[in-house]
Order: C-alpha cells, then sequence, then structure tokens
C-alpha cells in the first residue's frame, strides 16, 4: 500500500478524529514544508506519516473531544471492518413487473453465478409470493402485481459473497456501485466492525454508560447479559432503539461462537452500526462518491457516542481513543474462522495470563522453600505436554502469522 495521500483523503481523515483543517492550511504546510510532499502529474501527494504527526503534535482541541499524543496510544491492528447484513429492493424500469430472466441476470451479475446456481422456490417468504436462492442469498419477488423484488443476504450470505467477489479481483465497493446503478433502495444494511484484540471488554463500556461518562445523540440504551456465559463474555448492549433507522449493536462474538462451537480460543467483540432506509441510503451516496466504509462507519460511532475518561466529560476515554484511532488500521475484508497466532494469544491474555500468573508465583515460592528442584521450570513442564511437533495445522498457523508479520512491515498503511 502506498504511503501517500491526496489532499481531499487529509481533509477527509482529519475530520473524522474531530481534527478538522483546512484545505488553505494545508497548502500552507506544503510550502513551509512543514509536513513532506511531492508533485506528480501536476498533482500532489502528501506522506501520510508527516501529517498525522503535524495533527498528533499540534493536540487540537474541538469542544470536549481530545486525542491523545500518539507516544499515548495503543492502536490495534487487529480491527476488521465489513458488511454483516445487507437488503435493499429493486424497481421495475420497463415495466410494472419483474420477469424471471431479470430477476436471475440480477442475481448473477452481482453475485457471479451461472444460471444453474439458482433453486428457484414457490414459497411464501415475508410479504413476497417467491424466491430466488444461492447458498442462502435470497431474491424475493411476487406475481405480475409486483413491480419490485427485494434482495436479502444476511451474515453466512455476506461471507458467501465475499469470497465470489474476491475470486473475481472486486470487492464491497464494486458491489455496492452495482447496487448504486441499478438505483437500488436499500432497506438495511451492518457495518459490522470487530476487534480481534479487544481494546476494552463491555463490562467496562457498560461501567462508563452507567456512570454518565458520555455524550451521545441516542436516548435509549439496553443491557443483556447471558449467566450461562458469564457477565461479559455473554454482555450485549444496545445503543438507540432498534425501530430507528440507525443504532448500535455491542456484543461478544467470541460468546457466540463458543456458545455454538465450544471452541473457546476465538475472543472479540463485535460493533455493530445497524442502518435501515434513509440512512443506509445516505452512506450508499458517500460510498458512490468516494467515501470509505472504514471512515463512514468510525465517524458514525463518534458522532452518535463519546466515552470520557470521568464524569468531567473532557478527555476522551483512553481506550475509546485507540479504537477511534486504530480506525486507521481497518482491514476491509471478512477474515476467515481459521485460528490465528494472534487470536489465540488474545486468548491466552483474556482467559489464561491470571491463572498462569498464579503458578508461577506458586512455583517460585515452592523453589525458595526447597519444595521443588533449583532448576525446576513452569512453562518448560506445562510445554512438555504439547503435541506441536506433531500437528501440521498448528506448523501452517504459525507460518501464516510469519508471513503475515512480513506484510505488515513491508505495507504499512496509516489511512
Amino acid at each position: 500500500m502506498s504511503k501517500l495521500t491526496t489532499i481531499k483523503e487529509c481533509l477527509i481523515y482529519s475530520n473524522f478524529i474531530d481534527k478538522p483543517i483546512s484545505e488553505s492550511t494545508i497548502r500552507r504546510l506544503i510550502s513551509s514544508n512543514e509536513i513532506v510532499s511531492i508533485k506528480e502529474n501536476n498533482k500532489v501527494f502528501i506522506d501520510k506519516y508527516s501529517f498525522i504527526e503535524y495533527l498528533e503534535n499540534k493536540n487540537i482541541k474541538k469542544g470536549k473531544k481530545f486525542y491523545k499524543k500518539k507516544e499515548e496510544r495503543n492502536i490495534n491492528e487487529e480491527l476488521y471492518i465489513s458488511l454483516d447484513w445487507f437488503q435493499c429492493t429493486f424497481y421495475a424500469k420497463q415495466k410494472n413487473y419483474f420477469n424471471i430472466s431479470e430477476l436471475k441476470n440480477i442475481l448473477i451479475d452481482l453475485l457471479h453465478i451461472k444460471e444453474t446456481d439458482i433453486e428457484q422456490q414457490d414459497k411464501k417468504y415475508n410479504s413476497y409470493q417467491k424466491v430466488l436462492e444461492y447458498s442462502g442469498i435470497l431474491l424475493m419477488y411476487g406475481d405480475e402485481t409486483y413491480n419490485h423484488c427485494n434482495l436479502q443476504i444476511k451474515g453466512e450470505g455476506c461471507r458467501v459473497l465475499y469470497k465470489r467477489l474476491k475470486e473475481k479481483g472486486e470487492n464491497w465497493y464494486t458491489f455496492l456501485e452495482k447496487i448504486y446503478q441499478r438505483k437500488g433502495k436499500i432497506t438495511r444494511m451492518d457495518i459490522a466492525i470487530d476487534d480481534y484484540e479487544p481494546i476494552f471488554e463491555l463490562g467496562e463500556l457498560e461501567e462508563k454508560l452507567l456512570k454518565r461518562e458520555f455524550t451521545s445523540k441516542f436516548k435509549n440504551f439496553k443491557y443483556l447479559k447471558d449467566d450461562k456465559l458469564g457477565e461479559n463474555m455473554g454482555m450485549t448492549i444496545y445503543l438507540g432503539s432498534n425501530t430507528s433507522n440507525l443504532y448500535f449493536r455491542f456484543y461478544k462474538k467470541g460468546a457466540e461462537i463458543e456458545a455454538k462451537s465450544g471452541d473457546k480460543s476465538i475472543n472479540y467483540n463485535r460493533y455493530e452500526i445497524v442502518l435501515k432506509d434513509e440512512k443506509a441510503n445516505s452512506v450508499l451516496k458517500k460510498i458512490h462518491l468516494g467515501e470509505r466504509l472504514e471512515n463512514i462507519g468510525i465517524s458514525l460511532i463518534n458522532k452518535y457516542l463519546i466515552v470520557y475518561e470521568d464524569d468531567k466529560l473532557e478527555d476522551l476515554w483512553s481506550k475509546w481513543n485507540n479504537l477511534v484511532l486504530g480506525s486507521k488500521n481497518f482491514n476491509f475484508d471478512i477474515p476467515t474462522k481459521e485460528k490465528s497466532i494472534e487470536r489465540t494469544k488474545s486468548w491466552l491474555k483474556t482467559q489464561v495470563s491470571t491463572a498462569l500468573d498464579k503458578v508461577m508465583i506458586a512455583d517460585e515460592k515452592a523453589k525458595k522453600n526447597n519444595l521443588l528442584p533449583e532448576n525446576y521450570n513452569t512453562l518448560d513442564d506445562i510445554l512438555s505436554y504439547s503435541n506441536l511437533k506433531n500437528n501440521d495445522k498448528e506448523k501452517e498457523e504459525i507460518d501464516r502469522y510469519i508471513k503475515s508479520k512480513e506484510t505488515i512491515k513491508k505495507e504499512t498503511d496509516l489511512f
């Protein structure tokens, strides 16, 4: 990824972290060499690092929002943003209804599939009479009295779609542009932000909200806990009304996976932005005009909810600050469900670290009291039970981890 950016992108970035700067100021900084820039083909490009450093060192305040200096934050590189629900309506252009060939062509074009991949079902779904289906992706329609059809892609369908897009060298942006060109009207779109190295536990956020250490445009808050999974592991926080056109849903995605599969090693938070009707279509138009979904997503969160260190509402809560600033490293992707070293490390930190610390302290005291051999090593003893040497899948996981670190080292993109 390039380390250079445009003036327009700098303006968008400075606004979404709430440190607005004018185009004239940026041009002045270029002229005075306060930020690094180059000129190619009569176009000016700015070095991202120098621009970010300028913003951080200025310590700009706006109202009561304040972002800490670079050295005081810990940016999370395990943030992923994707779509987790997409639903839109298409209206017939030439006549008052779609024929079956036109309906199939919609799926063929959007999903890159063949006509033979599509299953036709004569069953009612919502207010529609019939359904075309491909791997859980539904196109609902009716008879000649219907002048519209409805495309519904839920969570698993989004993963199927994204896989198809990647195979054809496309992405979410090309898909959304096709929706825009077909004049689709979105009825619901969920933007999912997955944090694979949880910056904070949801119980911490709940405590902040209960103490009123925040400002928000939402009037409704709801907390749901699953006692079977534990207070933090099974918590869901709703911000805003689920009947409105915009609300947030924060929950422990790892708890959902554990409940389904029993796998306790996947520990991550999901922050969902649910958009409906005009709110969703407004986002679609912004993306058509060139805005990035990651910028839009984090801007919406920061616009509707800001969490502070205390009830003085002056300095941002450091962990909230890390979430906002960490968005510059967003991976606009749907990560695979396979295990990774980073997820295993995250699980060790949150689930094992306290127990391991206790055992090691106990063994050290035992050694001092001559109750264990002087050369006894707790970690060596525990790891002696590992079967890693005979596990090819685990070795492949290590290789993927090394390759990913090499890629990050070579290609750092801060926006």
